[in-house]
């Protein structure tokens, strides 16, 4: 078994034996229905034994209570990370994310939806040092205006979801868009000149990236 993609009732103890039987898995993807549910500790270093895995998504409104140690023990663990979508982050402060970079170099994807911790400063610090990183999710976070638009000058960055402001629809900030290659496609959603954009026919359990449009990095599937 490579791929691993399951929703509804999950726990995060269910990380525990993924990690204890499954580490060969390339792909997992977990999303909780119940709002009762949470990662602990306990459950995300399980993840430490899936050192072959090139995406992860866990989703958990509750929110992921795992502190920073063990946070970035675990990933740097998962070198070959190449989508990671874990929003709702927790304890996780601004300088914690931007030492992300050094733990999964190779990152495409990187949602963390609703991270309230991560500021406008953690945020450059952690895409500059994400090369490959195509597309991004950061809604929902402590970011501000005017800097934080400055991650559109990433060269590499495809698609992008920024907290939303009412500025986005001034004439100035649209030239400034323009001239950093993106066209501001409404509420905060970004999108790189020459983009394929494509439309989803559902709404999705998780209020982040795309819910109604996505680029062909959202889209695709990690080549194993």
């Amino acid at each position: 078994l490579l791929h691993l993609q399951l929703s509804g009732y999950v726990s995060g103890k269910s990380l525990q034996a993924i990690g204890e039987h499954l580490s060969h898995l390339r792909s997992l993807k977990l999303e909780a229905k119940e709002c009762r549910e949470y990662i602990s500790n306990d459950d995300f270093i399980a993840l430490g034994n899936l050192c072959m895995l090139r995406e992860l998504r866990l989703i958990f409104p509750t929110g992921c209570f795992v502190i920073p140690e063990i946070f970035l023990r675990t990933l740097k663990r998962l070198r070959h990370l190449k989508k990671l979508e874990i929003p709702f982050l927790v304890h996780i402060q601004d300088h914690d994310f931007s030492r992300l970079s050094e733990c999964c170099p190779l990152l495409e994807l990187l949602d963390l939806f609703y991270c309230r911790e991560l500021t406008t400063k953690g945020l450059l610090e952690m895409t500059r040092n994400l090369q490959h990183l195509r597309c991004l999710n950061v809604k929902r976070c402590g970011l501000g205006l005017p800097d934080m638009i400055d991650v559109l000058k990433h060269p590499s960055l495809r698609h992008v979801l920024l907290p939303h402001s009412y500025k986005f629809a001034s004439l100035d900030y649209l030239l400034r868009f323009n001239r950093l290659g993106f066209s501001h496609e409404g509420n905060g959603r970004f999108f790189r000149h020459g983009v394929e954009q494509r439309f989803r026919p559902w709404f999705p359990t998780h209020p982040s990236s795309g819910k109604f449009m996505l680029c062909e990095v959202c889209m695709s599937d990690i080549i194993v």
